[in-house]
């Protein structure tokens, strides 16, 4: 399903009343147009013609930028980008090339008129680094992950578990160095935190796969797409209860769980 940004120039060389630099960039899906926002975010030159002073996510599907002259700099970006010729890391230019369209509009109540071409995203989240998310299954909404038995400094022994009833926050970062305000994408290594009373437990992974914060159990680092495309499941131990289990498997195609979303 192809997925739509509403992208400002937030300081225009001219601007007349009613009338700002804006454009509408129409990826395939999230992935996409979220690897794009970090593609320019990790490397704000990316051509003589495409080169950004700064990024700013006002929501998942609405961002702002400035340009070394403030002219045409995002119509360059998605030129070079399309074309492979952008600076950057290759590895996430050709996950782009040919797959980022953009269409120019001039004036800003143009989106008034008409069915919306934005769809609604409801309480979805950005996934900003660092950022405290819920995190639920896209195809039953009432189910989330939560962490029982957690009491005050003591996130308890028991494993992460799915609950249509409560649920738990966690954060999750990028596990190495960058930048405030990165935009996770799904080829990120993240670390995943549980957050109780303003204190940060680390997630880690026992032997069978399941989600702990005991000690003993492996600090857990896992590429984000993961969560995103089925590397996580909820089944029955021989407890029988249910938790939340990490799936082996590198490629989209292999991955066996369940479709999870941050919100």
């Amino acid at each position: 399903m192809s997925f739509y940004n509403l992208v400002y120039n937030q300081d225009p060389p001219e601007r007349r009343d009613g009338y700002f630099r804006q454009a509408l960039i129409v990826c395939p899906d999230r992935a996409t147009s979220d690897l794009f926002f970090r593609y320019i975010q990790d490397q704000l030159e990316l051509s003589e013609k495409a080169h950004f002073k700064e990024l700013r996510r006002l929501s998942p599907q609405i961002w702002t930028w400035a340009g070394k002259n403030n002219t045409y700099e995002i119509e360059y970006a998605c030129e070079a980008v399309n074309l492979g010729y952008a600076k950057g890391r290759r590895q996430h230019l050709e996950k782009l090339q040919g797959r980022v369209f953009m269409r120019s509009l001039a004036n800003a109540n143009t989106l008034t008129i008409g069915p919306a071409i934005l769809p609604r995203l409801e309480d979805l989240a950005d996934h900003i680094s660092g950022n405290v998310f819920c995190i639920r299954n896209q195809r039953v909404p009432d189910r989330y992950w939560l962490k029982p038995d957690v009491t005050n400094n003591n996130p308890g022994k028991k494993p992460v578990q799915p609950s249509n009833d409560q649920r738990s926050r966690f954060k999750i970062e990028v596990s190495k160095q960058h930048q405030p305000g990165t935009l996770m994408v799904e080829d990120d290594d993240v670390r995943m935190f549980l957050v109780h009373d303003n204190v940060d437990y680390l997630i880690k992974k026992a032997k069978d796969g399941r989600l702990t914060t005991n000690e003993g159990d492996e600090p857990f680092v896992f590429r984000f797409g993961r969560l995103l495309n089925g590397g996580f499941l909820s089944e029955y131990a021989s407890d029988k209860q249910k938790y939340i289990w990490y799936t082996p498997g590198d490629e989209k195609s292999s991955l066996s769980g369940e479709i999870w979303e941050l919100c």
